[in-house]
């Protein structure tokens, strides 16, 4: 995902294996923290909505990295620039950038209209 989508990793830990238990990814101001799977805790397939400074860049980087698209992006009715990728695993990115009239920080507290 890192190289993907251009994060950068700040943790690591690893199994007596040396698979990954978990690592810590940094976009931007924000980070998330993924594991590996392992006893009791399966492979699953993982949808990310990453609020970034441009979705049609960070769209364009996952493509050249290997991601499948599956949204083009477009304007959005609620005012956000959005595109969509899978990896090869499943797992969804879908990148967004809010627009100038509603910031970051005012996008995250909004209500599916279908009650999901």
């Amino acid at each position: 995902m890192k190289r993907k989508i251009g994060g950068v990793e700040t943790d690591r830990s690893l199994r007596p294996d040396g698979k990954l238990a978990n690592g810590q990814i940094r976009f931007g101001e924000a980070s998330i923290m993924i594991s590996g799977a392992g006893r009791g805790f399966p492979a699953s397939q993982s949808t990310f909505y990453l609020y970034v400074e441009n979705a049609d860049a960070a769209m364009k980087q996952a493509l050249e990295n290997g991601m499948e698209k599956i949204m083009d992006g477009a304007n959005m009715p609620y005012g956000d620039r959005q595109g969509g990728a899978k990896d090869r695993a499943g797992n969804i990115g879908d990148c967004h950038s809010a627009s100038p009239v509603r910031r970051i920080s005012e996008a995250a507290p909004r209500r599916c209209a279908t009650g999901c």
